[in-house]
């Protein structure tokens, strides 16, 4: 089991910019508060989470440094941006020797839309399921690994397409290739 916690505060920096520049507003602090239950048995392991980010602002993480590392976080779905917001995820995963086999699924409940002091890209709630097949290459290719990811993510209340298009009610399928040397 897990917990971590986050508290942001603005650098003082932030309140000689004018308002439509700053990245982070004086007044906003955003906290986060992410648990995690996991049970392994021999080559399965379950888990469930959950992160609450509280309404004193929105956590806010640049998507150039990748993805926020809360328990709830998966590709495609994240806390960034968010405040006044509960995230509920559960997973499933199996392993063979070097080949993954990775469900999830999260939703959220409470995103305001339309309410930018607490959602920064105006998306609604929605549901997310990844399947991910994730194969390990061992010997001369050590370090190589092939990813195979589908994402089906529906939005839950809003049908505007404006809101959704884009941010949610897709299927994805992604072939990811990476190196680690």
């Amino acid at each position: 089991m897990g917990m971590i916690y986050s508290y942001q505060i603005p650098d003082s920096y932030q309140k000689q910019l004018a308002y439509e520049s700053r990245y982070v507003q004086p007044n906003e602090n955003g906290q986060v508060a992410s648990f995690m239950l996991k049970y392994k048995n021999g080559h399965s392991q379950i888990k469930a989470a959950y992160s609450k980010a509280f309404e004193t602002g929105r956590y806010l993480f640049p998507k150039e440094l990748g993805r926020d590392q809360f328990y709830t976080s998966m590709p495609r779905s994240r806390i960034e941006g968010l405040g006044g917001v509960d995230v509920f995820a559960i997973g499933y995963q199996y392993n063979w020797k070097h080949l993954f086999l990775n469900v999830d699924a999260t939703t959220t409940h409470g995103i305001a839309i339309k309410a930018y002091e607490l959602n920064k890209y105006n998306i609604d709630d929605y549901y997310q399921i990844n399947t991910r097949l994730l194969y390990e290459f061992t010997d001369f290719l050590k370090g190589l690994h092939i990813e195979l990811l589908y994402v089906w993510k529906q939005n839950k209340n809003e049908p505007n397409t404006k809101l959704v298009a884009q941010r949610s009610d897709y299927n994805q399928i992604n072939l990811i290739t990476n190196f680690n040397f």
